[in-house]
């Protein structure tokens, strides 16, 4: 296993805290027009970051990342280290919490490789 630091130390890297649409590389203003045609998936972590989903579908990609509070839920870390070294974000049951998170708007191919990227040791 190859462990970057830098990589790993800056998890969950930064958001901009609200819905944006990441276009060609560059944030830009979400809309719910985005939506239509593309599958919901819940994004804590790592998942809801420009950076990271720059990582797994590149620049060229299309993701609409809506900003949402899930109630009775809370982010917390997980109990194994990923591929690079950070310890990743999980969910656990939390009555009364109430945790802003997101959710990616995917394409059915860029489901695909988000399922390839999630895996057990893989990046």
């Amino acid at each position: 296993m190859i462990i970057d630091l830098e990589r790993a130390y800056s998890y969950p890297y930064e958001w901009p805290g609200k819905s944006y649409c990441l276009q060609l590389g560059c944030i830009e203003r979400f809309e719910e027009a985005q939506r239509q045609g593309r599958l919901p998936v819940l994004a804590i972590g790592s998942n809801r970051a420009p950076e990271q989903l720059r990582r797994k579908f590149g620049r060229r990609a299309v993701i609409p990342v809506e900003a949402v509070e899930l109630a009775g839920i809370d982010v917390v870390y997980g109990a194994r280290f990923s591929q690079y070294g950070a310890v990743p974000a999980t969910l656990l049951k939390a009555p009364g919490v109430v945790v802003q998170v997101a959710i990616n708007w995917l394409t059915e191919s860029q489901v695909d490789i988000m399922h390839r990227t999630e895996g057990l040791g893989r990046s």
